[in-house]
């Protein structure tokens, strides 16, 4: 499945919940899967600068050619946010990741909700996710 298609599964996902409500408890659950951000990757270059909360995140490669998104932030709608696009960057390659508008809330009424503010800081840290994919090339 290509990351369009992933996020095309997880918007669909996202609209299958129910009212907004139940969404934003969903994305309250989802922060609980992120994994931990390692004490060594909370350093100020790993902040998204702009954001109003502080989000850290990092593009890890692994060996076989994949990465994965270490991240965490210091609110729980943002951990969750997280933790759907750590999910959609999962196993995929570099290329990929530079290639995607990495928007899985694209087209869900949950993104209306979002926010000015909000909608900024997904934008910026989807623009960083990619940023840092395409130093990996």
């Amino acid at each position: 499945m290509t990351v369009a298609e992933r996020e095309s599964a997880l918007a669909a996902e996202i609209g299958a919940i129910g009212d907004v409500f139940d969404q934003y408890s969903w994305l309250v659950a989802k922060s609980a899967e992120l994994a931990p951000l390692p004490e060594a990757l909370r350093r100020d270059e790993n902040l998204v600068a702009g954001c109003q909360s502080r989000v850290w995140l990092a593009l890890l490669p692994r060996p076989d050619g994949t990465v994965s998104l270490a991240a965490d932030s210091d609110t729980l709608i943002l951990r969750g946010v997280l933790a759907v696009l750590a999910e959609l960057a999962e196993g995929r390659r570099a290329a990929e990741i530079a290639a995607a508008p990495f928007d899985p809330f694209r087209g869900t009424d949950l993104k209306l909700t979002f926010t000015a503010e909000r909608a900024a800081g997904l934008e910026l840290i989807s623009k960083r996710i990619q940023k840092e994919a395409s130093a990996l090339l």
